[in-house]
Parts: C-alpha cells; sequence; structure tokens
C-alpha cells in the first residue's frame, strides 16, 4: 500500500494500535483527526518501523510541541522493518 490515509475521521490515539500494518506505506494522512501529544506519541512509535514514508500529514491535529518531538525523534530513526 503506497498510499494511507484516514484524515478527517475524528481518530483519536486510538488509531495508533493499527498502524503497523501500514508500514510500507509512503504517503501517511492523519490530518484533521483530534489527535493529541498522548496520540502523537503513539502514532510516533509506530512510525519507528516505517522504512518507505516519504509524506506525513499531521495537520489539524493539537499535538503540541511534546507530540512534534516524538514525530520527529521517531522520523529521524532508522527503520526497523
Amino acid at each position: 500500500m503506497r498510499n494511507f490515509s484516514v484524515g478527517s475521521n475524528q481518530l483519536t490515539g486510538t488509531i495508533a494500535t493499527e498502524l503497523g500494518a501500514f508500514t510500507n506505506a509512503q504517503h501517511f494522512n492523519l490530518a484533521s483527526n483530534e489527535l493529541k501529544a498522548e496520540g502523537a506519541e503513539v502514532v510516533a512509535h509506530a512510525l519507528e518501523s516505517y522504512d518507505m514514508l516519504t509524506d506525513l500529514d499531521l495537520s489539524k491535529n493539537t499535538i503540541g510541541e511534546w507530540g512534534a518531538r516524538h514525530v520527529a525523534k521517531a522520523l529521524t530513526l532508522p527503520a526497523r522493518s
């Protein structure tokens, strides 16, 4: 799967438990899902194994600085496929 989009679905951090099934996605849209810092931390943990990801959209969520730091750290780690 190249594109994974669940934008504008009002998902919360619970979606992150299912993210492991999409590790080969290149484009990942989680925009407008009411994610907060805790949800971003869970998403970040899942993203650590995404080795093909080129585009991530977390716009219109309220992940804040803490959540953004977790996501940024996850995206700079080598993939653990």
